[in-house]
């Protein structure tokens, strides 16, 4: 009985690390905002071709959010007609408006 709690400690210890670190980014405005700003960049649509879609997780690597102020860098894979390249983009946004992006 104590392997099998364990084993569930473990389990949801992972969910958890994933959810957190590959997911949540992905509920965000500042996600919203970087992957749209991605698929308007010409240079992106010249790699990948157009529609460019977002991978499944967005590693995130830092996210602060204080009043309307958002601060975040995050990877994930954009991919498209062309290929797929990974995308680590660090941003700011200010009251839901990009204020400075990069990473594309």
């Amino acid at each position: 009985m104590a392997k099998f709690i364990a084993l569930v400690a473990v389990i949801a210890f992972v969910g958890l690390f994933v959810y957190i670190f590959g997911f949540y980014v992905k509920s965000t405005d500042a996600y919203d905002c970087a992957v749209a700003e991605a698929q308007r960049n010409p240079a992106v649509i010249a790699q990948l071709g157009e529609p460019i879609e977002a991978g499944t997780f967005a590693w995130t690597s830092s996210y602060a959010q204080e009043g309307s102020v958002t601060d975040a860098s995050f990877s994930t894979t954009l991919s498209g007609p062309k290929g797929k390249r990974l995308a680590k983009c660090s941003l700011v946004q200010f009251a839901r408006r990009l204020v400075n992006a990069s990473g594309f």
